[in-house]
C-alpha cells in the first residue's frame, strides 16, 4: 500500500534521514523561546550548587590542615622534655603548619596538654581555626566557620630525663 503526498510523492521514503521531515518547518507557537527560559531558570540554581561544593571544599581543606597543625604540634611537643618548652614548641609548630599551608585564621587558639608529660606517658594539643568564607554567602555559608583538630601522641618510653 502506497501512501502518495501531496504532490504525488511518496511520504516517509525520505532518504535523508528522519529529522529531513522538520527541516524548514516551524516549531508550535507555544514552544518558541522556550530554551532560553529553561537555562535562565536552570543556571542560578547551577551557581548556587557550585557555590555550595566550593563551601564544602574549602571546609574539608581547612578541617585537614587544622587537624594536621594539631598533630605536629603534638608531635614537636613530645619531643621537648620541659613542660614549659613543650607548650611553647608546639603552639610555634602549629602556627607554622597552618602558615605553609595557606589556611588563613582570623582567630586561632592552640593548647597543649603536658600533664602526662613523663616516659611512656601522652601529649595532646587542640588548635581551634575561626576561617573566612567570604564569597559562599549566596549559598547558605556563614561568614566564618570554627573548625577543631585534636590530636593525641605517646611519649617514647626510653626518653631521657631533663637535662
Amino acid at each position: 500500500m502506497n501512501r502518495r503526498g501531496r504532490r504525488g510523492a511518496r511520504v516517509g521514503t525520505d532518504h535523508a534521514g528522519p529529522a529531513a521531515g522538520w527541516v524548514g518547518r516551524r516549531l508550535p507557537r507555544g514552544d518558541r523561546g522556550s530554551a532560553v527560559i529553561e537555562v535562565v531558570l536552570v543556571t542560578p540554581l547551577i551557581i548556587v550548587l557550585l557555590l555550595i561544593a566550593a563551601g564544602l571544599g574549602r571546609m574539608a581543606h581547612a578541617r585537614a590542615q587544622v587537624v594536621g597543625a594539631a598533630r605536629d604540634a603534638a608531635r614537636a611537643a613530645s619531643l621537648e622534655r620541659a613542660p614549659g618548652r613543650a607548650r611553647a614548641a608546639g603552639e610555634q609548630a602549629a602556627r607554622r603548619s597552618l602558615g605553609q599551608a595557606g589556611v588563613s585564621c582570623t582567630a586561632m587558639t592552640v593548647s597543649v596538654d603536658v600533664s602526662e608529660d613523663r616516659p611512656g606517658g601522652q601529649v595532646s594539643a587542640r588548635v581551634t581555626c575561626t576561617t573566612s568564607m567570604a564569597g559562599l554567602g549566596l549559598a547558605g555559608f556563614s561568614p566564618t566557620k570554627t573548625v577543631t583538630g585534636v590530636a593525641v601522641v605517646p611519649i617514647e618510653i626510653f626518653r631521657g630525663a631533663d637535662g
